[in-house]
């Protein structure tokens, strides 16, 4: 089976944070970086390379789960490591993305979801950006050195206003 390498972005910001400026900023931030081992994780005897970059406000927000072989979870992703296909799942249905193409293949969604924290309650706003390949080698430099065959955005808004917990759903 190849490996998997999956790279995901967040960029996390509140209600005060919704200026022009404030957008402008976050959309010249990377969309793509460098793989390095550590700090990325390595799952499934470094079949799986988990690679995370942004913000984590809540210090929870990266989840996965490996199903059954060959299907893994990450995230709102679900992925067919036998078929190397993708779906997401938006909380009311699991949308087919199709199959993962060479060089690799990059997803975006963004969404808000109602946070408690100290007493008080407030919307956490989200853009989450997954960058996926699967390959035989590791190349350490294959997100900044080459271009995605295929950049699907913008994904269908989650329905829920709830931040995802896959131990809850699976």
């Amino acid at each position: 089976m190849n490996r998997l390498v999956l790279q995901l972005i967040y960029r996390q910001w509140d209600k005060g944070q919704r200026s022009e400026q404030d957008e402008q900023w976050r959309a010249a931030l990377a969309d793509r970086y460098t793989v390095k081992i550590p700090p990325a994780r390595t799952l499934d005897a470094g079949n799986i390379i988990i690679d995370q970059h942004g913000e984590d406000r809540l210090g929870n927000r990266l989840q996965y789960h490996q199903d059954s072989n060959p299907l893994f979870i990450i995230d709102r992703f679900h992925i067919d490591r036998a078929r190397n296909e993708l779906a997401y799942d938006n909380d009311t249905a699991l949308i087919p993305l199709g199959p993962l193409s060479a060089p690799w293949n990059q997803y975006r969604y963004q969404w808000r979801y109602r946070v408690e924290e100290s007493g008080m309650i407030y919307w956490l706003y989200e853009m989450v950006i997954l960058n996926i390949a699967v390959r035989e080698d590791f190349d350490p430099d294959l997100f900044v050195r080459t271009e995605p065959a295929r950049i699907h955005a913008p994904l269908t808004t989650p329905s829920s206003s709830s931040p995802l917990k896959l131990a809850a759903r699976y």
